[in-house]
């Protein structure tokens, strides 16, 4: 029953959707009634919108902002199924309406939080929207980078700008760090140098530094000189340029005195040197517009003194007195301070120039006794000397001796001819140097040996006689010279002493042209014909070479050379014929033919008068 029951319909009405209670709305006051063709449409609507894909932008670079927190949650949301609503939209619209716009400055800030700020862009925004925010990081991005890019380039061109500047600070450092290093030489070496107060002081500074500082005042020196000669008119004829000569003091303040009256004559502007004093005498120019300095008078320091005087009314008076003429000159000074410094300036001079010459002196004994000096060092003495002591040589010239004292010789033609000497000597004019120099010595044996001056020229006329001598001996060196040149040449160097060197370079000379041609023997087989062949060679040259050397040395005294010469190469030829012929007997066919062959040309030497066949007999015996 029960399962027949179970089996059969029933018989309770079905409830449908027309049967269900009405929805009562809320909308307009009323109920709405909603139809199911509407309720189809809406679902189809919902399906298909579910059924969309949207594709979500990839990022493609790490330097976008991450995605919010609440992105998953927003994306599950929208797959549900849901039926939107009006109000919902409403406000939907309101928010994004509020939400703030694109802005890349705030990247900017130094508390920008990205979290923050993608959750207030991003949280309700709209695929399209998305689009539009990536597409503004991406113009950020590429408008970042092409900035970065030009400030790059800037910064390079500023580098190297930069670079520039530095390295030429660099050598301007360097060139600053050389000029403190000669400004701290200088400073320190004038702070060495003891000076003496005068009116001028950098005048006084440079004279007085000269000696003592490692700076070079030459220069200096010149300038001042330069100036005194324009200053006082004359003043270049008494002092002429001299590499040394400097101004030590000068003053004004002067008035010649009469000798004997001691009455006022002229004004005098008096200058000293290390070497030289100056006066000069005040006098009116031609237009009368002014005064004028005209030298006067100029004296040598060794050949002065300078003396006070012990009267009380000429204290302030120096007396000059010339040694060589016994002239004698009184000047007197505005006050005694004057007088005082230019007392003691001039004996500090005069004893530093007594000083030199002591130690030339020495050196010149010194140089006399010894060959090692040069002879440069010598010139050099002698010329300072002359320099500083013109007495020494009275206007180039010297008195003869043992002829009237008004009757001089002038070497000053000597020391002019020196550079026509010395153009005679390049262009190879022997002949004409030759004579040069034999009449420059005459001019100096007839000066004596007591002067400077003619030792001086003499030092020089040897020097370009030994320049002289070198290319003859060159020249005799040439063994392709004819004997006609020969004699010409030996006969220069006879004519300039140098008989020596010419009697030593002709007989080298010819030793050399024996070996030459000894070498140029050609050696063919037969032994004995070798050895004839080097005889003829070697006693022929020994031949002609006495020929030669008998009509270009005369003198009987140089024979001796000759001979000795003579034996040397014969005895070097028996030296060969004993090698050449070792391991060969005596009694040996090729030994007597070589030995024959010896025998005849060692005879042609009898010719000249040279006999040496003692000297082969006594070698081969051993």
């Amino acid at each position: 029953m029960s399962s027949a029951a179970g089996m059969l319909p029933t018989l309770r009405k079905k409830k449908t959707r027309k049967d269900l209670p009405r929805r009562i709305s809320t909308y307009n006051g009323g109920p709405v009634e909603i139809s199911a063709k509407d309720k189809t449409k809406v679902q189809d609507r919902i399906k298909k919108r579910l059924s969309t894909k949207i594709g979500t932008p990839m990022l493609q670079t790490s330097s976008h902002m991450p995605l919010p927190s609440n992105a998953l949650q927003n994306i599950n949301a929208a797959n549900r199924i849901h039926i939107p609503r009006e109000p919902q939209a409403t406000v939907t619209s309101k928010s994004q309406g509020t939400r703030p716009s694109y802005d890349p400055n705030v990247f900017n800030d130094p508390d920008f939080n990205a979290e923050s700020y993608v959750k207030e862009m991003l949280a309700t925004a709209t695929p399209a929207e998305l689009d539009s925010f990536f597409q503004s990081l991406q113009d950020s991005k590429d408008s970042t980078n092409t900035a970065l890019q030009n400030n790059v380039y800037h910064n390079y061109r500023e580098f190297i700008s930069v670079s520039k500047e530095i390295s030429t600070l660099e050598s301007d450092m360097a060139s600053i760090r050389g000029l403190l290093n000669d400004l701290r030489g200088i400073t320190t070496s004038l702070q060495n140098d003891s000076t003496v107060v005068e009116e001028d002081v950098s005048r006084s500074a440079g004279r007085r530094g000269a000696r003592n500082s490692i700076i070079d005042f030459n220069q200096l020196n010149k300038t001042h000189l330069k100036a005194l000669w324009t200053q006082v008119e004359g003043a270049q004829k008494f002092l002429p340029a001299d590499e040394g000569r400097r101004i030590v003091r000068e003053s004004g303040a002067w008035v010649e005195l009469n000798a004997a009256t001691w009455r006022a004559k002229d004004k005098v502007h008096m200058v000293l040197l290390n070497d030289h004093l100056l006066l000069a005498v005040k006098k009116h120019k031609p237009g009368g517009t002014g005064q004028r300095l005209v030298a006067q008078r100029c004296f040598p320091l060794p050949e002065i003194k300078m003396r006070l005087f012990q009267d009380e009314e000429m204290q302030s008076a120096v007396s000059i007195s010339v040694i060589a003429n016994k002239e004698k000159f009184v000047f007197k000074a505005d006050s005694q301070d004057e007088k005082q410094a230019m007392y003691l300036a001039f004996n500090r001079e005069v004893a530093e120039l007594q000083a030199v010459q002591q130690r030339d002196d020495k050196g010149d004994k010194r140089l006399t006794g010894s060959h090692d000096t040069s002879r440069d060092s010598r010139i050099k003495r002698l010329s300072r000397r002359l320099s500083k002591n013109p007495g020494l040589q009275r206007n180039g010239s010297i008195s003869q001796a043992g002829k009237d004292s008004n009757e001089t010789i002038d070497l000053t033609w000597v020391q002019e001819r020196m550079d026509d000497l010395d153009q005679r000597i390049a262009h190879r004019e022997y002949r004409e140097a030759v004579r040069s120099v034999l009449r420059g010595r005459a001019l100096v044996s007839a000066a004596g040996s007591e002067d400077l001056a003619a030792d001086l020229t003499a030092l020089r006329l040897d020097e370009r006689t030994d320049r002289l001598a070198g290319m003859l001996c060159d020249e005799l060196g040439d063994e392709s010279y004819k004997s006609k040149v020969v004699k010409e040449l030996v006969s220069y160097l006879v004519a300039i002493d140098r008989t020596d060197a010419a009697r030593d370079t002709f007989l080298a000379a010819r030793s050399a042209l024996i070996r030459k041609r000894a070498r140029g023997v050609m050696f063919e087989g037969d032994l004995s014909l070798y050895i004839a062949d080097l005889a003829l060679v070697h006693f022929t040259l020994i031949r002609n070479t006495t020929t030669i050397y008998r009509t270009s040395f005369t003198s009987p005294s140089e024979m001796s050379g000759l001979v000795a010469w003579a034996k040397t190469e014969v005895e070097a030829f028996v030296d060969l014929f004993v090698r050449q012929l070792y391991g060969n007997e005596t009694d040996s066919v090729v030994y007597r033919d070589a030995l024959d062959a010896v025998s005849k040309q060692i005879a042609v030497l009898r010719d000249v008068g040279l006999d040496f066949a003692f000297v082969v007999e006594s070698a081969l015996a051993r």
